[in-house]
């Protein structure tokens, strides 16, 4: 079993804007593959809908799948850059919009191989 782990930073945004961030993969106790870095962009959004049990919805806006296709060794530290842009029509973050980046590393077997980061959508 390896104790990969991922996870990435980020930052305020406005619609429109691009979203720069990185994933920060820290390697396990044994060399391992990485197949890809897949990057999500999604809203979370508070609807009442009759035809579900639950009042949050996820609306995903953007994905980006990074090739990565190399070893990562033991301990070793990876910075991966990616961006995703917001809409301009974009919701701004409030107490019915929420805004997240989910990464998630493809090694086989990994411990902790997503994380997922909220993100602020300001109006200026």
């Amino acid at each position: 079993m390896n104790s990969l782990q991922c996870s990435a930073y980020l930052f305020c945004t406005k619609h429109g804007e691009t979203i720069h961030g990185e994933v920060f993969v820290t390697g396990g106790q044994a060399e391992e593959p990485i197949e890809k870095i897949q990057v999500l962009l999604y809203m979370q959004y508070e609807e009442v809908k009759e035809d579900s049990d639950f009042s949050w919805h996820d609306k995903h806006i953007e994905e980006v799948t990074i090739d990565f296709q190399r070893n990562i060794k033991t301990d070793e530290e990876i910075n991966v850059p990616f961006s995703v842009t917001l809409p301009e029509d974009s919701h701004f973050t409030d107490d019915k919009h929420k805004w997240f980046i989910r990464t998630k590393v493809f090694v086989d077997q990994a411990v902790d191989p997503e994380d997922e980061d909220e993100i602020f959508v300001r109006t200026t």
